[in-house]
């Protein structure tokens, strides 16, 4: 009660979740600049070698082409922790808001609604996990580029 994951998660992950009537607070957090994700990665992971030229083309890509999928926008510019506070009065909202279903999904169990996220060819292949960096929709970001 009153708490919530928060997980970096593809939007092919989304997309599945919605199709079987899940549908997840999904908050895109939308960098100023390049510089801006290149600082708050020293701040928040100074171990990643990850390139911030690419993850802000990412970023950039994912708001032209998975905009639909959001919840909501928060820009990641300022100082401090703005953008988590922005994050808790947007999952508040979503909280209090009344949440809409079929007849037929309400006499569903949520468990039989979540076994078509994993049908048995997907599991196979591995392709479904939830590991969201296993099998990510985006390239990897390893090492810094000039």
């Amino acid at each position: 009660q009153n708490k919530h994951a928060l997980l970096d998660i593809t939007p092919s992950a989304v997309e599945r979740l919605n199709y079987v009537q899940y549908y997840p607070v999904v908050v895109f957090c939308e960098p100023e600049s390049r510089q801006g994700i290149k600082a708050m990665r020293q701040w928040l992971a100074p171990d990643s070698r990850k390139s911030s030229r690419r993850l802000y083309a990412q970023a950039n890509k994912m708001k032209k082409y998975c905009s639909h999928l959001f919840t909501a926008t928060i820009s990641l510019s300022g100082s401090g922790n703005a953008w988590y506070e922005q994050i808790q009065d947007i999952i508040r909202t979503q909280q209090n808001q009344p949440v809409w279903t079929t007849a037929e999904q309400a006499d569903v169990a949520p468990e039989d609604s979540l076994e078509l996220l994993n049908p048995p060819s997907t599991v196979a292949s591995g392709y479904l996990t939830c590991d969201s960096h296993a099998n990510s929709d985006y390239d990897d970001t390893d090492g810094e580029a000039g």
